[in-house]
């Protein structure tokens, strides 16, 4: 990221182009979040005599590719088991389901994380990222932001066994697959 400044005497008004834009004070600075791409960010300063601009050149050069890891964990709240990758769980028992994202030397940026459940688990809220209960949607898709190099975030979330008439007699085995992404690179883990 970079933090453009620009200040300007006299002006009634300042707007911003190319790379940003909209209105901006007549004096100030703002970061440009984090940078995919290089780009021109412009400002043109108007008052009743005139106007002037100035714009800057941001060049961004190409990124080490950043690592993760995801730990995708379940456990039956209902009968008071532990986080595991296999649990055991009779129909109407209540599972907390958790996705551990941990970054690794760099960085992460725009981190998302989609949860997709099989049939005969039914998704019933309590959304958290790290114990913190937040709005979004983990089944199409929740943006939990950036992570510092090695910085970890849980997700956690609850969830249903649907009724006994959504099985077959015997036991059913159910596969519950996590995926995270971070600009051009993912990683799913399954319980």
């Amino acid at each position: 990221s970079a933090i453009l400044s620009w200040s300007s005497a006299n002006a009634d008004s300042c707007y911003a182009s190319d790379a940003w834009s909209g209105t901006k004070a007549n004096s100030g600075s703002q970061s440009t979040g984090n940078l995919i791409s290089s780009g021109t960010y412009a400002i043109t300063c108007t008052s009743s005599v005139g106007s002037a601009s100035d714009s800057v050149i941001v060049n961004v050069a190409s990124q080490v590719q950043a690592d993760f890891s995801v730990d995708k964990t379940v456990r039956n709240l209902s009968d008071g088991t532990a986080f595991s990758k296999l649990v055991y769980a009779d129909s109407g028992e209540v599972l907390i389901v958790a996705i551990k994202v941990k970054a690794g030397n760099y960085p992460l940026y725009n981190v998302i994380v989609k949860d997709t459940l099989p049939s005969g688990i039914i998704y019933r809220s309590d959304l958290k990222i790290d114990n913190v209960l937040t709005s979004g949607d983990i089944l199409s898709g929740l943006n939990i932001g950036d992570l510092l190099a090695n910085q970890e975030k849980t997700i956690t979330f609850r969830a249903d066994v649907a009724g006994a008439e959504s099985f077959s007699f015997g036991e059913t085995q159910l596969t519950n697959t996590a995926l995270v992404s971070s600009g051009t690179i993912s990683r799913s883990d399954t319980a």
